[in-house]
């Protein structure tokens, strides 16, 4: 897989997006038009950010996968961290992180149990 590209699944209104290498600003960016389309094309209803496989999230990248997270929700699309580490929460939390309005799951397949009993709340309205 080359460092751009997005691996992406779509399961019936979710897209699960596997995040496995490291969140420098181009994956980021290209990140964000992947999943920001294909949510409009398929009008889907759950983007699900599958962090698993990542051993190190700094603060900054936490900050603009909440800004992906915030775009998608005036789209009327939720989103849902999947797999934080315990250490990566821990080093955030030192680093003094704002965890509000973020929506977790330990796994994928909590994340897709909570897709299925949950609607996304619209823009604006408490998460």
């Amino acid at each position: 897989m080359r460092s751009n590209e997005v691996p992406l699944q779509v399961l019936r209104n979710v897209i699960v997006v596997t995040v496995q290498t490291d969140l420098n600003v181009s994956f980021l960016e290209r990140m964000n038009e992947v999943v920001l389309t294909k949510v409009q094309e398929a009008k889907l209803r759950w983007v699900i950010l599958d962090l698993s496989g990542m051993d190190v999230i700094d603060d900054d990248e936490l900050k603009q996968l909440t800004k992906i997270r915030d775009k998608l929700k005036l789209m009327g699309t939720g989103t849902i961290f999947a797999g934080l580490k315990p250490h990566v929460i821990v080093a955030l939390d030192t680093l003094g992180t704002d965890f509000t309005g973020l929506k977790a799951a330990r796994d994928l397949d909590q994340a897709l149990l909570l897709t299925s009993t949950r609607e996304p709340r619209a823009a604006g309205k408490a998460t």
